[in-house]
């Protein structure tokens, strides 16, 4: 959860904590006590660690000699890690853990050295709490406190550094006070959190502020299309940033951008002179500050055919398989030459008619058994046996085939689709440059094939099944709402070795919109809801209106049965045996004739 105590204080005012309540009065003293400073940012983190959590202390507390020190009183509190830095070490360019962090940092004005040291680029980038806790360097009856000023330098200063969460706590007489800074409508606002400002949607109104978001196209997640004269997004996140916009009872523009997204995940900047508050699109880019939530991970991957038909002409060959066809036929001709060569009577015509009987399991009458030779007895017994279980297997292949249909073997991981004759269809310019650099299989990209957008459409819509498809799994998770119909889907994603590394994809916002309080508490409660499962549906219904597809496909061609005209090969064999077997007689009688 990394929308803070500060950023509920902001949003709602019945959320406001006031000061005093927490117990953070400071009894009157000669000098002023450290310990006393200490037990009031203590108070403080006892209410943010208890609400949200935090996973490590980062301190800079400069050359102060406090005993016991600050660092000691934190692990012996809360029992949570911490990193100590002092103000004399200067910038660390260290990689701080992206977690809930809490930066808690002593200075006794703004020139003090202990600012140089909080102002490190890795430090920012980590989406932490920042608590300040201003100390005079020298002991005053009467503190002297930061001017109205002093404090819009100082939260100057936190906004150039991209310090989006940040507290200042000093002490006025008797009271610690905690101050905090928003930014909206290019004004930096400086809040005391004990006044109550009412809620932060009422402070949009008044301001009249419109969020202005950019959108690329990147069907079917997110489109941007015209609706009765007025520009509208489609897709889930198209919704999500509706619901959004209710949520914080604000109004948008939308920035709508030409083009379309690719694998790149590169967005334009393009912001017409007005700060662009947030882009609807998932972006991968780990430059981008933590206010941009991460939402979902993504890969490139190949979609391929779950069942693909085998053709009439190979029918039999999908059945058996290759070398159990190749040993049938094998065993035939051997049959033959045995039956040849072991009589020195028998022709070569009336071996291969014995060959052919034995292969339609047709037995030989007792008779003629008896005045075999004993080669040919045999080979008869055994071979009769043999050619009955085959017989039989063939039957029952044929018959189930009468109803399910053959199919080629599955593609399920890279070897079968190399063995496969599937093409790769993509419309995105970039994909080919991942099958260069080996991010999808190297070897594989003499068979890629890129097409415009619409063929790409018009193939998957028709389910085409004799190509693998590139997508990426955002938006394969919305598509595949187009198989919902189907009780076995036609297409299908497969193993790691048919996709790229995963990555991380965010929202942007911008540093400078107020939306970065907000959003990350927002998409909590979404997710925790389970709001994003309707809005995948409601997206896809968005995106089907888009192309204008009314229908979605049935499971009335999910099978494809064997035919009956796969026998006329046999009838024709029956017709030509029948019309052999009248000429021979024919033949015959005209001979005894003459």
């Amino acid at each position: 959860m990394r929308i803070l105590w500060l950023s509920l204080c902001l949003c709602s005012g019945s959320l406001l904590l006031v000061v005093g309540q927490l117990g953070w009065q400071h009894h009157p003293a000669a000098k002023q006590s450290a310990d006393e400073d200490i037990g009031a940012i203590l108070h403080i983190l006892n209410e943010l660690v208890g609400r949200y959590g935090v996973c490590n202390f980062i301190t800079f507390t400069g050359r102060m000699d406090l005993r016991p020190s600050l660092q000691q009183r934190l692990m012996e509190k809360f029992h949570t890690p911490l990193y100590a830095v002092g103000s004399n070490l200067g910038p660390l360019n260290r990689h701080y853990l992206k977690a809930n962090n809490m930066v808690i940092t002593f200075f006794t004005g703004l020139d003090d050295p202990t600012l140089s040291a909080v102002s490190d680029t890795p430090l920012s980038e980590t989406a932490s709490t920042f608590l300040f806790l201003h100390r005079p360097a020298t002991d005053e009856e009467e503190l002297k406190n930061l001017n109205p000023a002093e404090m819009r330098i100082f939260f100057t200063w936190c906004l150039n550094r991209h310090f989006v969460v940040c507290i200042l706590v000093f002490r006025r007489e008797k009271t610690y006070e905690a101050w905090a800074y928003y930014y909206i409508a290019n004004v930096l606002n400086i809040q005391k959190l004990t006044d109550h400002i009412g809620t932060f949607q009422n402070v949009l109104r008044q301001k009249n502020y419109r969020l202005l978001v950019q959108v690329i196209n990147d069907l079917p997640n997110v489109f941007w299309y015209n609706s009765t004269g007025n520009i509208r997004m489609g897709g889930i996140i198209g919704i999500m940033m509706q619901e959004f916009m209710l949520y914080m009872n604000a109004t948008m523009d939308i920035l709508p951008m030409e083009g379309r997204q690719t694998s790149d995940y590169i967005m334009a900047k393009n912001s017409g002179g007005r700060i662009v508050d947030v882009a609807a699109n998932l972006v991968d880019d780990s430059s981008l500050s933590e206010t941009c939530p991460v939402l979902t991970d993504s890969r490139i991957c190949l979609l391929v055919p779950h069942r693909v038909p085998a053709l009439w002409s190979s029918y039999v060959f999908y059945i058996f398989g290759t070398s159990l066809n190749i040993s049938f036929f094998v065993f035939i001709l051997f049959y033959t030459a045995i039956k040849y060569l072991a009589n020195d009577r028998r022709s070569l015509t009336g071996a291969l008619l014995s060959a052919l009987r034995l292969a339609l399991g047709i037995p030989m009458p007792n008779r003629e058994f008896l005045r075999l030779r004993l080669p040919e007895k045999f080979i008869e017994v055994f071979s009769f046996l043999g050619t009955a279980m085959y017989i039989s297997v063939t039957g029952s292949l044929l018959a189930s085939r009468l109803t399910s249909g053959a199919f080629k073997p599955a593609v399920t991981n890279l070897a079968t689709l190399q063995a496969s004759d599937l093409l790769i269809m993509t419309d995105d310019p970039t994909v080919p440059l991942l099958f260069q650099q080996n991010h999808l299989p190297r070897s594989l990209a003499d068979r890629l094939q890129l097409v415009d957008s619409k063929t790409k459409f018009q193939h998957f819509m028709h389910l085409n099944y004799s190509y693998a498809y590139v997508v990426n799994t955002p938006n394969w998770r919305t598509m595949s709402l187009y198989q919902q119909h189907l009780k076995v889907p036609k297409f299908r994603l497969i193993g790691d070795e048919l996709c790229t590394a995963a990555r991380l994809l965010r929202l942007p916002i911008s540093t400078e919109s107020p939306l970065r309080f907000f959003f990350s508490n927002f998409y909590n409660r979404i997710f925790e809801s389970g709001l994003l499962l309707k809005w995948h549906q409601m997206g896809f219904d968005h995106f089907r209106a888009f192309v204008d597809f009314k229908q979605l496909p049935l499971d009335t061609n999910n099978y494809q049965p064997l035919p009956l005209s796969f026998f006329t090969p046999c009838a024709w064999i029956y017709v030509v045996g029948v019309l052999l077997s009248i000429l021979s007689l024919i033949i015959e009688r005209l001979v005894r004739a003459t």
